[in-house]
C-alpha cells in the first residue's frame, strides 16, 4: 500500500439519556481514490434513545455507515471498512458504561492515541488477544487489563494479575511472557530471549521487533506457551488503574 492514503475519522456519538463517547478509525485508500477532504476528520451522530437501548449499536452502525459513505464519496477504500465501522461502534456503545477512567488516564491515552507507534503497537495486542481465548471482553477490567503510554519506554502492556505479560515499547520492539520447556527449540525468527522478563523456569521470555513478535503468534508452540502463562498468572487484577478503560475505543 505504498501508494495508498490513511484517513482518520474521529467519531462523536451521543444519546437523549446524555451519555456521549468518542472514538476513531482508519480507513486506506489509494492515493488516486481517496476524496479531497482533510487526513483527519470528526464525525458527530446524535441518536434517540438511551445507550442501553438493545439495538443501540445497530442504529449507530447505519448512521455511522451513512455518513462515512458520505464523506467517501465513490471512494473505493483497500482497508476493511465494514469490519471498522462495526468495531467502532461497539467501543463507543461499549465506552459509555465502562469504568469512568482516571485523569492520569485521560492523559496517558490521549498521548497513546497521538503516538507514532499507536497503530503497530495496536497490531501487537489485537494478534496477542486473538491468540489467547482466555482474554475475553467479559474478564477485561477484571482479571486483565490493557495500559499505555506508561512512560517515555513503556508504550503498552497487557497484564494479568500482577504479571505484564505482553509489552511494547515506543521504539517498535515487543516481549511477551511464556511458559513452559524451550530447551531445544530455537526463538522464532527475528526474537531472542528477554532477560529479566521470564521470571525464572518453567517461565521465559521472547523479545524482538514487534513486528516478529506479530508473526511468531501465528506459530501454535509460541500461542500455547502464551495461552499457558496467561493461565498459570489468572488472578483478578492487583489494581483498577491496571486498566485503562479508554483503551476500549481502539480495540
Amino acid at each position: 500500500m505504498s501508494n495508498s492514503r490513511t484517513l482518520r475519522f474521529v467519531v462523536e456519538a451521543t444519546f437523549d439519556d446524555g451519555h456521549r463517547s468518542d472514538a476513531s478509525f482508519d480507513v486506506v485508500c489509494a492515493e488516486g481514490e481517496a476524496p479531497e477532504i482533510p487526513d483527519v476528520s470528526t464525525v458527530r451522530i446524535a441518536l434517540g434513545g438511551t445507550v442501553t437501548d438493545d439495538d443501540a449499536r445497530h442504529r449507530l452502525v447505519d448512521a455511522l455507515r451513512s455518513r462515512i459513505d458520505e464523506a467517501l464519496g465513490q471512494a473505493l477504500p483497500e482497508s476493511d471498512l465494514d469490519e471498522s465501522i462495526a468495531h467502532v461502534a461497539a467501543a463507543l456503545v461499549g465506552s459509555s458504561t465502562s469504568a469512568n477512567p482516571s485523569k492520569p488516564q485521560q492523559r496517558k491515552f490521549e498521548a497513546f492515541a497521538k503516538h507514532p507507534q499507536r497503530d503497530l503497537a495496536l497490531r501487537v495486542l489485537r494478534s496477542y488477544l486473538e491468540a489467547i481465548d482466555a482474554l475475553t471482553p467479559e474478564t477485561m477490567g477484571s482479571n486483565w487489563g490493557v495500559t499505555v503510554a506508561l512512560d517515555q519506554t513503556n508504550l503498552l502492556r497487557v497484564n494479568v494479575g500482577l504479571v505484564v505479560v505482553l509489552g511494547v515499547e515506543s521504539v517498535g520492539t515487543a516481549h511477551l511472557s511464556l511458559r513452559g520447556d524451550p530447551t531445544g527449540l530455537a526463538p522464532p525468527a527475528g526474537l531472542a530471549p528477554m532477560k529479566g522478563f521470564d521470571k525464572g523456569p518453567p517461565n521465559f521470555a521472547y523479545g524482538g521487533p514487534a513486528k516478529a513478535v506479530i508473526e511468531s503468534l501465528k506459530e501454535v508452540r509460541i500461542r500455547a506457551a502464551a495461552s499457558a502463562r496467561v493461565d498459570d498468572v489468572w488472578r483478578r487484577l492487583f489494581q483498577r488503574n491496571y486498566h485503562n478503560p479508554l483503551i476500549e475505543s481502539l480495540m
